[in-house]
């Protein structure tokens, strides 16, 4: 029981990229992050846990199952999304036809982060980074959401709350260590 009650507290992320380095880098990268990482093998399978898992973060990378993004079932799907559900996912593209952390061109793809393909050594910051900003963007709406009823919970209220944690964690530490 305890266990279920873990695994549904923890925000979940659907990873779309083929078997590689990079793979082990981005599934890390989440991990880090306070992300239990999904895979899936087909676009079809994605398309369909997606419409009975609630995923927290989607990563594609843009040659999973193809040559263009635009051919992509799974980013069509995500694309078509009902805005109230899009807002609380993280969604990002990865491809060498991107300029990572180029928000317009994140925005003209419906995403929240593209990273391209060459700077995935450095993806652990990247995520960091996406994910803060997103929480400032998205925080004030979802906690008017949340008050009003309209959802139940939201990534962005998760992140804020950890970074809280964390921060009151580290001021804790420090003041020991003045004591001590």
């Amino acid at each position: 029981m305890q266990e279920k009650e873990i695994v549904e507290d923890t925000p979940m992320v659907l990873i779309l990229m083929n078997k590689g380095p990079g793979l082990s880098t981005v599934r890390e990268a989440y991990q880090d992050e306070g992300f239990l990482p999904g895979f899936s093998d087909s676009l079809d399978d994605a398309i369909n846990r997606m419409r009975f898992t609630p995923f927290a973060a989607l990563l594609l990378h843009s040659h999973f199952e193809g040559d263009s993004l635009e051919s992509n079932s799974f980013h069509i799907f995500i694309k078509k999304m009902a805005m109230i559900r899009r807002r609380n996912i993280h969604y990002t593209l990865i491809g060498p036809e991107f300029q990572t952390l180029y928000d317009l061109q994140a925005l003209s793809n419906s995403a929240n982060l593209v990273v391209n393909d060459n700077e995935l050594s450095n993806f652990r910051i990247i995520l960091k980074k996406s994910l803060h900003e997103s929480q400032k963007l998205f925080g004030p709406l979802a906690e008017s959401m949340v008050s009003q009823g309209r959802i139940t919970s939201s990534i962005w209220l998760d992140i804020k709350i950890k970074a809280e944690q964390k921060m009151k964690s580290a001021v804790l530490k420090d003041l020991l260590e003045v004591k001590g």
